[in-house]
C-alpha cells in the first residue's frame, strides 16, 4: 500500500528518514554483526517458538545504535503530535534480521495486563524503520515477502490486515496497544529492520 494510503488510515509514515547510503551501510555492518534468535512475551520470561516468531536480533556498534536512536528520538515530537500523545523519547532499539523463512505472527507491543514487564505496559507508539527494500523478484540487497501488515486501520473491517511495503529509509508508527500487526514469511533475502516504541 502506498505511504499516501497509510497516512490516510492513520499510520506516521516518514519517508527518507535515513537515506540509502546510511541504510545500505547499516545493513552491511548487520550481515557481519553477531546474531541472537528473537523471542517473544511480555513478561519476565521470553518465550522461543519459530511457530511464532522467527528472527534475530543483530548486535551493532554502539555508534551505529546510537546513531539511530537519535534519528528515531528526533521524531518523538511530531509522532506525539500525529497520534495526540505525549512522548518523552523512546525504549533501547532492536535490530532485527528475518531471514529465508522468517516471520512473526500477529501480535500488539503494549499490554496492561498483570504481571507484564514495565518496559512494556510503558510503550505508547510502536515504530518501525525499514534498512533495505522489499521486492517481488529476488534481487541483490532486497527481500520478497516479508510485509509488515496491519490490522484494525479500517472501520468494520477490523480483520483485513493492511501491508506495508518496505523501503530504505521509511519509517512507519503505530498505537503499541491498539494495532495488531505481523510480519509475513520471508520467502527469499534478508529482511532488515530497527524497530523502537516510542514513551
Amino acid at each position: 500500500m502506498s505511504c499516501e494510503l497509510l497516512s490516510d488510515l492513520g499510520v506516521f509514515v516518514r519517508r527518507a528518514v535515513f537515506d540509502d547510503d546510511e541504510c545500505a551501510h547499516i545493513v552491511r555492518e548487520a550481515r557481519s554483526s553477531p546474531k541472537t534468535p528473537a523471542g517473544f512475551g511480555k513478561r519476565d520470561v521470553v518465550a522461543y517458538d519459530e511457530e511464532v516468531r522467527k528472527s534475530e536480533r543483530v548486535e551493532l556498534r554502539a555508534e551505529t545504535v546510537a546513531q539511530i536512536e537519535q534519528r528515531l528520538r528526533a521524531l518523538a515530537p511530531e509522532v506525539g503530535g500525529h497520534f495526540g500523545v505525549s512522548l518523552s523519547g523512546c525504549q533501547r532499539i532492536h535490530v532485527l534480521r528475518y531471514a529465508d523463512g522468517g516471520m512473526f505472527r500477529p501480535h500488539r507491543d503494549q499490554s496492561s495486563e498483570e504481571g507484564v514487564r514495565d518496559a512494556v505496559r510503558e510503550r505508547r507508539v510502536s515504530a518501525v524503520l525499514f534498512l533495505n527494500r522489499q521486492a517481488d523478484e529476488p534481487a541483490d540487497a532486497c527481500y520478497c515477502g516479508g510485509e509488515l501488515t496491519l490490522y484494525g486501520l479500517i472501520p468494520g473491517r477490523e480483520s483485513l490486515g493492511v501491508p506495508v511495503r518496505g523501503e530504505p529509509g521509511l519509517v512507519v508508527a503505530f498505537p503499541s496497544a491498539e494495532t495488531l500487526h505481523a510480519v509475513s514469511r520471508v520467502t527469499a533475502g534478508d529482511r532488515f529492520t530497527a524497530v523502537c516504541w516510542f514513551v
